[in-house]
């Protein structure tokens, strides 16, 4: 099967974050969840207009206006949910999940996260 780059435009938008900022698990191996860290998903969100821009430049105003609106919605999510977070005394901030998506949100949070997996 021919991947999907040699016959569309593909972009690995996640490409564009430091890769110090990325978390990655005993192996070395990248954790991709990165929409989970907002700040994060703004970095490839930024990327992925970019490269919007490039193959439709007469749509770039249009382009970033969408960026700034999803931001400030972005931005006040995460306002939200730290406000909501922080609701939850210290000691019971803990997920407990079977899949380990949950690291950028885990130290986003400053929320204790266990993964069992099975």
């Amino acid at each position: 099967m021919p991947s999907i780059s040699s016959k569309k435009p593909a972009i690995g938008i996640a490409d564009s974050i430091a890769q110090e900022s990325l978390l990655k698990d005993e192996n070395g191996a990248v954790d991709p969840h990165v929409w989970f860290d907002i700040d994060l998903w703004k970095i490839a969100l930024g990327t992925a207009t970019d490269e919007l821009m490039k193959f439709a430049p007469e749509h770039a105003d249009e382009f970033n206006a969408n960026k700034e609106s999803y931001f400030k919605e972005l931005d006040a999510l995460l306002a939200e949910s730290k406000d909501k977070l922080s609701q939850i005394p210290k000691e019971k901030r803990v997920l407990v999940t079977a899949h380990d998506a949950f690291g950028y949100f885990g130290a986003l949070s400053i929320l204790k996260w266990s993964v069992y997996k099975g």
